[in-house]
């Protein structure tokens, strides 16, 4: 078990390093990917459920997932630059939940980008690609406290 550990940590710093490397169109992509992988091993099933339990009403859908992943994850409703506030949210993670970050195979903030794609391919999913942005506004790997993504919905 131990040989595998070293093998992986290494294997990672490989692909840390590549991600380093890449500029930022090709990181997204790279991220994009990365994020939908981990969205369907989890996550994706709570916010489909969610979706068909809510009937297609976004406020009801998005309590509960709240519900169903705190106080992992926390949504904040926002009402700031005039935006309706059923249209923008802030995901705050309490903690990272990347295995990857949490098992030392990864520590850049660069890997934020797939937790930013990870969420923006699910409310896609959902609602529609082009009709969901989503931002990434503090990370954990950054130094911030908590990790925030506001989602803005059109």
């Amino acid at each position: 078990m131990i040989k595998q550990k070293q093998f992986l940590n290494f294997w990672f710093k490989g692909i840390s390093n590549y991600v380093d490397a890449l500029v930022s169109p090709e990181r997204q992509k790279f991220m994009q990917h990365c994020g939908k992988a981990c969205a369907d091993s989890c996550d994706m099933q709570i916010y489909q459920k969610a979706w068909a339990v809510s009937q297609g009403n976004l406020t009801s859908c998005i309590r509960q997932v709240h519900k169903k992943l705190t106080p992992e994850v926390i949504y904040v409703l926002v009402d700031e630059f005039g935006i309706p506030a059923e249209k923008c949210f802030d995901v705050m993670y309490t903690h990272c939940r990347c295995a990857l970050v949490n098992n030392k195979f990864v520590e850049t903030p660069l890997q934020c980008e797939c937790s930013r794609q990870n969420l923006l391919y699910i409310w896609e999913s959902l609602l529609g690609k082009g009709n969901v942005s989503v931002e990434r506004k503090q990370t954990i790997l950054s130094g911030d406290k908590y990790c925030v993504f506001r989602i803005t919905f059109r």
